[in-house]
């Protein structure tokens, strides 16, 4: 039904034309029924033409509007936290209720006299009451978890996205077990120094780069990490060092060499969190070089340039046929020693040994490199990054040094050369290193068995994901992990503007959109590159009929921001405001674009909008065919005024 409300809203006249044709097709049983009958038709066809009035001659229902607002006091109950559950969120999530209630009480006053369907009406209004009173028995978890179901098209980057993402924790896992982390006596995380790992002072300028959380040097906002930075939660790190690996390019460089190689078939979680190693550290350098005989390789810049436009307008929607035409325009002809191993679909074995190539720099790299060749092989698992210590991977490093030669310059721990000088990852450190999880000790051989592990610092709902069972590529998160997920995209968009974006919601939510427009303008102003804002913005302008605003909000994410992580909501918003001003193909292109990036739920609106472009077309070839019928007749009648002209004598010479 919520396709009829949705009509009933957008064109309400056609609405009220539909049913005076029902109420004309029913059967009377007697004359009060036929009076009953004639009245509706009455009312239905005033209705209508009142309708159609305020359609065309109004911005906003403020029959419709001030129904929401009176509806968004009532009390529903009390919530977990034990507060009152109000009709605010309700009404946001079905913006049409005012338009159902009133539909239905209208079906059942116009049809309910002695139609012979009248108790099926009756059981269609007490079913539609129940379901609304369902809607409030439900837990907070289960209603946003049907708020964020995701579907994306299949052959899109969505889909392939969708598929990897069931890594996400375990890369997360590899960057705490080789970053650390640096936390206050509050288990704040406060910002260090990558240079040597010691925690900053306000104020104070890093010799390498600042850094919080687990490795992220960049907060949402797009500014940088600095010694001035407030310390954030263990889940806001998480959520931070997430929000870079999905919504930055590792999945999506995977997906371009993915889908451009038919050898390429990552089909293992340890596999896929190897490559996504490789890709999160040096996207494609470890692949094809960045140089070609000491130019620039144009062929490996022109094929990403092409495709991160095709991101920055598709998102999720990008498609695998846009990925093989860049490649077939601009191919990977020049391959790095891991690149050929790789994409030629070489044994795993090979692949890995050819990670020994770039090992030259510190024991980051040298322990990165390390634990990808494990992966690749088999020879380490993805559930050991989660019991191992907190920058324990530095720890075994530093023992197997002093263990072997005393000599902390020794590398020999984590690669090795052949006889021509090949460098290969060192396999046999990989039994030694699991022997040394089960009684962790440093250097010095004294136990480290008490530091706190990896899991420690991994949201529940993130451990949920895999541990403690076989994570397979393709499974979808828990329920609990998507909702809790959602939850800190939007609580940690930028620190610190918390209280000011609660307001914003609260005006919104109580149908204040004047005042939530204000506020919201000015979070956008403080926060210029914060794309959820531009969204909600965006959706405040649609409700005050705003729309050409709208569309430059949505316009602002796609176009200079580039989080796609919001482009499904800002092309919803964009369609709907195009679908207002009549701009029908513009609105199609967005709503099909919100489908491919995520938003299921818009298949409906692309239906509507087909079907009215088609009635449009149809409209079009009928007032064609009329026209052209009339001036055949017009051409016919003044022929005929001549000959009879003629015939009188009139008009000759």
């Amino acid at each position: 039904m919520s396709e009829k409300f949705r009509e009933i809203v957008n064109a309400p006249h056609r609405a009220f034309g539909k049913l005076k044709k029902r109420i004309q097709n029913t059967t009377p049983q007697k004359t009060a029924s036929k009076v009953a009958r004639g009245a509706g038709i009455g009312t239905t066809a005033t209705m209508q033409a009142v309708l159609w009035f305020v359609e065309h001659f109004s911005l906003d229902n403020f029959i419709t509007r001030g129904g929401e607002k009176a509806f968004s006091q009532i009390k529903v109950g009390k919530n977990k936290q034990g507060q009152d559950k109000k009709f605010p969120k309700f009404i946001k999530q079905n913006p049409n209720f005012t338009a159902i209630v009133t539909w239905w009480m209208m079906l059942a006053t116009l049809t309910g006299v002695g139609i012979k369907n009248k108790d099926k009406i009756a059981d269609a209004i007490k079913d539609k009451i129940e379901n609304i009173k369902g809607r409030f028995s439900r837990s907070d978890d289960e209603e946003a978890t049907e708020e964020y179901e995701e579907e994306f098209e299949k052959g899109t980057y969505g889909a392939y996205f969708d598929r990897l993402r069931t890594i996400t924790p375990f890369v997360i896992a590899n960057l705490i077990a080789n970053e650390g982390v640096r936390v206050n006596s509050q288990g704040m995380h406060v910002v260090y120094d990558d240079y040597d790992g010691h925690k900053l002072k306000p104020g104070e300028k890093p010799k390498g780069t600042a850094t919080i959380g687990f490795g992220s040097t960049m907060l949402k906002d797009g500014t940088r990490v600095t010694s001035d930075t407030k310390p954030i939660t263990n889940e806001e790190a998480y959520e931070l060092a997430r929000w870079h690996l999905e919504e930055g390019e590792t999945y999506f460089g995977m997906y371009c060499y993915d889908t451009a190689f038919e050898s390429v078939d990552i089909n293992s979680v340890p596999e896929a969190l190897a490559i996504a190693d490789v890709m999160y550290n040096g996207f494609s350098k470890f692949i094809e070089p960045d140089t070609v005989n000491g130019k620039a390789n144009y062929t490996l810049g022109n094929r990403f340039a092409t495709l991160r436009d095709s991101l920055e307008t598709k998102g999720a929607g990008l498609s695998d046929e846009d990925v093989l035409k860049a490649f077939k325009k601009y191919p990977a002809t020049n391959k790095n020693s891991f690149g050929e191993a790789w994409l030629n679909g070489k044994p795993k074995k090979e692949v890995a040994n050819s990670l020994g190539n770039f090992l030259r720099g510190g024991r980051g790299i040298w322990m990165r490199r390390w634990v990808e060749a494990g992966l690749l092989t088999g020879e380490l698992s993805p559930d050991l990054l989660l019991d191992c210590p907190v920058d324990g991977l530095s720890a075994f490093l530093k023992y197997k040094q002093k263990d072997v030669k005393n000599k902390k310059t020794d590398k020999t721990a984590f690669w090795k050369e052949d006889a021509n000088g090949i460098r290969f990852v060192n396999k046999d450190t990989y039994a030694e290193f699991i022997e040394w999880l089960a009684n962790p000790v440093n250097e010095h051989g004294q136990s480290i068995a008490k530091w706190k592990k990896v899991r420690d610092y991994m949201p529940e709902y993130a451990l949920e994901a895999c541990d403690g069972k076989e994570c397979q590529l393709g499974d979808k998160a828990s329920k609990k992990h998507r909702v809790q997920q959602k939850k800190f995209e939007r609580e940690t968009y930028v620190l610190d503007y918390e209280t000011a974006y609660a307001l914003a919601i609260k005006a919104y939510n109580a149908s204040d959109y004047d005042s939530a427009a204000k506020q919201f303008e000015q979070l956008v102003m403080d926060n210029p590159d914060n794309a959820l804002l531009y969204n909600d913005l965006a959706a405040t302008y649609n409700h005050l009929g705003r729309y050409n605003d709208a569309i430059k909000q949505a316009q602002e994410i796609v176009q200079r921001i580039g989080d796609k992580s919001q482009y499904a909501a800002a092309q919803y918003n964009a369609g709907f405001a195009y679908e207002q001003l009549g701009k029908l193909d513009n609105a199609l292109a967005n709503y099909k674009l919100a489908v491919a990036n995520g938003n299921s739920r818009v298949k409906s609106d692309v239906t509507r909008v087909k079907n009215k472009i088609n009635q449009r077309t149809i409209n079009k070839d009928k007032a064609i065919s009329f026209n052209e019928a009339a001036g055949r007749v017009k051409n016919k009648m003044a022929k005929i005024n001549i000959v009879n002209r003629n015939k009188n004598g009139e008009n000759r010479a």
